[in-house]
């Protein structure tokens, strides 16, 4: 261990000794003495696995700490308060998430700083930020990956620096500001926005972009996003309620359809393409149509006891979640990457012979709460993973190359093979 001690010399000026490899706690007195220990982690608490490794459950910032030079891994979720700075120089944090799309990270009128550091997944769960109120967010020379997202609500500033973000989701009045050479994904939220248009290319993926727009993300909310000088691998589009999204001149990009309540409802179109197309989807009071525009993926949300959708139409899935009482079918047409694909609650998921892929992340299909997820007539890929989490049930029949090793049972979850 490396005990830096700093010593106060009456007429002001700093002897600055250190001292390698002590074991035990040294106290000097010298006129006036004032003494810095850096540890891992700062005060919030934790158990040490070594001079530049912690662990800690549940840690909690509520005043202006600074971690440095280490590794910590977190249990459960880091909160930092309001008012509270966390800065993080040289740091990775390591996430061990208990199941998929877990937040690990909650911010509320606060500010996290990270210079040069990582954020990762210790469980290989994806893992996410969740940002509120007034908060400003920093990342300076920084990756963060194996996550479902850093999310900017209500008013959050969130500045990207010469950093790598795999998913940056914007939300009401957040303001985004990305430079120097950063590699992000954009995602953006619309909400019950009525009619709201990006066809000036706003949306088009490339390197080396500088870019500036605004947009309507709610009735009475809007998103600012500046891009200066950086690479844009791609955005997705959450669009909800009663919105109307026109783009043109789009590219990469991942449509996301929240549906609620919205009944029996068969979606036959074939939305995603390798190729510049135009079309249109409309659902309940929700539409979204494109010109021009390359629709790579879709992710989908349904939820609402009245809910029972299906998926016909020739479409590359990367998540699929439902939830409430709702039903979500994929049939044989749909090849599901299933980042994430996961029935919450009492919902059903059902997967009719599909075809699983993968794109940089193994398929994850998760069974939680009181649901149920049926694989029927699908064809395993080696990397993919099955969850049950409480009582979640998965039904597996048919198909091919399905190993008890894919599996992982939690609580009262079960999986079973027919």
């Amino acid at each position: 261990m490396d005990i830096i001690f700093y010593v106060l010399i009456l007429n002001g000026g700093i002897m600055r000794t250190v001292f390698s490899k002590i074991k035990n706690v040294f106290f000097i007195l010298l006129f006036s003495f004032t003494a810095f220990l850096v540890s891992c982690g700062g005060s919030s608490g934790g158990s040490s696995d070594g001079a530049n490794s912690q662990k800690k459950t549940n840690p909690v910032v509520s005043s202006d700490e600074t971690w440095e030079n280490c590794e910590v891994v977190i249990d459960g979720m880091l909160t930092i308060k309001s008012g509270a700075v966390l800065t993080l120089k040289n740091v990775t944090l390591k996430f061990n998430a208990e199941v998929e799309d877990s937040t690990a990270l909650t911010i509320t009128d606060s500010s996290l700083v990270a210079e040069n550091s990582t954020f990762t997944s210790y469980s290989d769960k994806q893992w996410n930020l969740e940002a509120y109120g007034n908060s400003t967010m920093t990342f300076s020379g920084t990756e963060a990956s194996r996550h479902s997202g850093i999310r900017a609500h209500d008013n959050t500033v969130l500045n990207v620096e010469s950093s790598k973000l795999e998913e940056i989701q914007c939300h009401d009045n957040a303001k985004l500001n990305i430079s120097n050479g950063s590699q992000v994904y954009i995602v953006l939220f619309f909400s019950d926005t009525g009619t709201v248009s990006l066809v000036d290319g706003q949306l088009a993926s490339g390197n080396n972009i500088t870019r500036n727009f605004t947009y309507k993300s709610g009735p009475a909310t809007t998103g600012t996003i500046k891009i200066s000088s950086s690479d844009v691998w791609g955005f997705q589009l959450d669009i909800a309620e009663s919105t109307e999204l026109a783009v043109k001149d789009a590219t990469d990009i991942v449509l996301a359809l929240h549906l609620e309540d919205v009944g029996t409802v068969t979606v036959t179109d074939n939305i995603t393409s390798d190729s510049l197309k135009s079309g249109s989807i409309i659902v309940d009071s929700l539409k979204f149509i494109f010109t021009n525009s390359q629709i790579t993926y879709i992710n989908t949300y349904v939820s609402g006891s009245t809910s029972n959708v299906t998926f016909s139409g020739t479409v590359k899935v990367v998540e699929a979640n439902v939830w409430d009482g709702a039903t979500l079918k994929f049939d044989s047409n749909v090849t599901l990457l299933a980042d994430l694909a996961q029935a919450y609650d009492t919902a059903v998921l059902k997967l009719n012979g599909v075809k699983l892929a993968e794109d940089g992340s193994f398929p994850s299909i998760t069974a939680e709460g009181d649901s149920t997820v049926e694989i029927t007539g699908v064809n395993a890929i080696p990397s993919a993973r099955i969850y049950s989490v409480g009582n979640g049930k998965v039904k597996i029949s048919g198909g091919s190359g399905w190993k008890t090793s894919m599996f992982e049972e939690e609580n009262s979850g079960n999986i079973t093979i027919e």
